[in-house]
């Protein structure tokens, strides 16, 4: 079975702004198939405010953004939320990752802010930054 991944806006950014890094390598893996990766509305809204504000920083037109968002739409697997948990996050601006974790029962949450969304281990996600999601998957 493929791992199951919720994608913070922070690893997408990063994917874009450093080519060569650890983040590009897992988006590259996901665009290969090798990961599924799991969307909320809430989630792409996120992705797409934060996309259209960083995308010179990320190298991308506004073309571009529209198509890697279209892109994201149409390859993510979509879930509706129907819990909410924002009273679990220190940061209630992060709940939405936290939630799409714990609705798409993710095997993993791949983002830089380990620290505000380490509550999603107590649902047996693990959160990882992409670098260590690589050590994992590759032994």
């Amino acid at each position: 079975m493929k791992p199951q991944l919720v994608i913070d806006t922070n690893v997408w950014v990063a994917a874009f702004r450093s080519r060569t890094g650890a983040s590009r390598r897992v988006i590259d893996r996901v665009l290969e198939g090798e990961f599924d990766f799991h969307l909320t509305v809430p989630l792409l809204l996120e992705y797409e405010e934060i996309f259209v504000r960083e995308r010179r920083a990320m190298g991308l037109t506004e073309e571009e953004v529209e198509n890697l968002l279209a892109f994201i739409t149409a390859v993510g697997i979509r879930h509706k939320v129907h819990f909410l948990w924002r009273w679990q996050v220190p940061d209630p601006d992060d709940a939405h990752v936290l939630e799409a974790a714990v609705t798409a029962d993710c095997t993993y949450l791949v983002t830089f802010n380990e620290r505000d969304l380490r509550e999603a281990e107590q649902f047996g996600i693990a959160v990882v930054r992409p670098g260590a999601l690589l050590r994992i998957l590759n032994g």
